[in-house]
């Protein structure tokens, strides 16, 4: 379980966030999406206890513990953006090594090693150098070595970066492993594609704090809900501007011929009230649908705005 409440940290005399909320639960990946900048790293940082910050405080496993408190040392679990150099391990040396930092040696560690890398789809790649792995390979291995103290929160930065579509996969894989086993994983990403496939309850970091949150099919449909309501009249397109001047969520109509555009920020509900009314005024339609927005260039259009 990871639990942040009202959390803040200032840079240079501005918050970078402020009084930011998120939970996290056993068996669940939350996504946090933003921009360059917005602070995705820091809060990773926080969270891996790593960086101090201002007010509010930061909860991890179960009991609940303080991350910046006495007990906290094991909870989390950190994969940086970056791997870091490893030039002259082996797969085994490189876990030999973290485990000797963790308190982890001998039996134990070649114990948690059988365990782990066939788990995290390494199985007989001990010998094998860390300098030749494969970028998402790399990812396999930086979570083998987070388990090896079996941590209750896992923390993965902008963990899809510089892997290819084609291996993403992978790692969706083990996300869904990491749920299976009871963990709460934050994730971070610059975008919505790589998370597509993790299954991760997504929230967009925006201003400091969570701007909007939700599944995948839930943040399309808040970033469309400005999206303009479009409709192809066969014939009555007077009795549709009519009907549509009615509606209180219509904010503008444009007419071209048969084409009409019109404002629009209700929900899925009030379209579907439209359409009918639509209807019962004798308003022949070929086409009544809402615009869609491809969700990479709403989310970068909302963040450049702000």
């Amino acid at each position: 379980m990871l639990k942040i409440h009202q959390v803040s940290k200032i840079y240079q005399r501005k918050y970078l966030l402020e009084d930011l909320n998120l939970e996290v639960a056993n068996g669940e990946t939350f996504g946090v999406i933003g921009a360059h900048g917005a602070g995705k790293t820091t809060l990773c940082r926080m969270v891996a206890g790593l960086i101090p910050f201002e007010g509010g405080e930061i909860l991890a496993g179960t009991p609940e513990v303080r991350i910046d408190g006495e007990g906290a040392a094991g909870l989390v679990g950190y994969v940086p953006a970056e791997f870091g150099r490893y030039r002259d391990m082996t797969v085994a040396e490189y876990l030999e090594y973290y485990g000797g930092l963790y308190g982890i040696s001998g039996y134990r560690i070649d114990r948690r090693m059988q365990e782990l890398l066939p788990a995290y789809r390494m199985d007989g790649m001990e010998v094998v150098p860390v300098a030749e792995l494969a970028p998402h390979e790399k990812k396999q291995l930086a979570l083998v070595r987070c388990m090896l103290r079996e941590p209750d929160v896992l923390v993965l930065d902008d963990f899809y970066h510089g892997i290819d579509a084609g291996k993403r996969p992978v790692l969706d894989e083990l996300l869904h492993l990491l749920q299976d086993t009871g963990k709460a994983v934050l994730v971070t990403s610059a975008g919505f594609s790589p998370l597509a496939g993790s299954g991760a309850f997504l929230g967009i970091l925006q201003n400091g704090a969570i701007a909007v949150q939700g599944s995948l099919e839930e943040i399309s449909e808040q970033i469309n809900q400005t999206n303009p309501l479009e409709l192809l009249v066969a014939e009555n397109c007077a009795g549709a501007v009519e009907v549509l001047k009615q509606e209180e969520m219509v904010t503008r109509i444009s007419i071209d011929g048969g084409r009409i555009l019109a404002g629009f920020r209700g929900t899925q509900e009030d379209q579907t009230r439209i359409l009918r009314r639509l209807v019962e005024n004798d308003v022949e339609l070929i086409s009544f649908q809402r615009r869609k927005s491809d969700l990479e260039t709403a989310f970068w259009k909302m963040t450049e705005e702000n």
